[in-house]
C-alpha cells in the first residue's frame, strides 16, 4: 500500500509525463496512417 501511495503522490509531480504519452500516442497513430496510405498507393 505504501508503494501505491508513493506512486500516486509522485505522478502529478512530473509535469512533462502526460504530454509525452499524448505526443507518443499521436506519433504512433500518425505512423500507422502513413503506413496505410503507402500500402494503398
Amino acid at each position: 500500500s505504501i508503494i501505491i501511495e508513493e506512486a500516486e503522490a509522485g505522478a502529478p509531480q512530473i509535469p512533462g509525463y502526460e504530454p509525452l504519452i499524448v505526443i507518443g500516442a499521436t506519433i504512433i497513430v500518425y505512423i500507422g496512417i502513413v503506413a496505410v496510405k503507402k500500402k494503398k498507393l
